[in-house]
């Protein structure tokens, strides 16, 4: 089951970055109205959730921080390779692992489900892919590079 949790962060790492990828410019802050969050507040919570996630595993949490769209895009990956080392370190039974499942893990890929379609009404779609050739492998964290000037 831990291999499963591993690859599941693998999974939300690359689908993730395929919305941080190109992003247009000022993106980060992009209002869709209505009280909707901004893409770095939900960046910024899935990177809260991978944390809790870490915390949830082994009681270690990554403690960092960020407040620029830029900072909270490495942030992200920087939670996420905690997350990802210390469920790699844990003893995961299968109660623990389906609680991390159930909960911050699928909370995060909803949220970055939210990240594409805000990357839709800000005028700049992701690009469609059949994610099920996608090259995505557990331990594997950081995917595409940010492009200079974007974001």
């Amino acid at each position: 089951m831990k291999l499963d949790v591993q690859h599941l962060l693998a999974v939300l790492a690359y689908r993730c970055a395929k919305c941080l990828q190109s992003a247009p410019s000022g993106y980060g802050d992009f209002q869709a109205g209505n009280g909707v969050k901004s893409p770095r507040e939900i960046l910024a919570h899935i990177s809260d959730l991978m944390d809790f996630a870490s915390h949830l595993a082994t009681g270690q949490s990554a403690s960092i921080k960020a407040d620029s769209w830029e900072t909270e895009v490495e942030r992200f990956f920087k939670t996420m390779e905690h997350a990802d080392r210390q469920l790699a370190s844990a003893a995961l039974d299968d109660s623990k692992a389906q609680q991390l499942l159930q909960g911050p893990l699928s909370d995060a890929l909803t949220h970055v489900g939210q990240l594409a379609m805000l990357r839709r009404l800000a005028g700049s779609p992701i690009a469609a892919e059949n994610f099920m050739k996608a090259d995505i492998t557990a331990g594997k964290l950081r995917y595409f590079q940010q492009e200079e000037g974007t974001a």
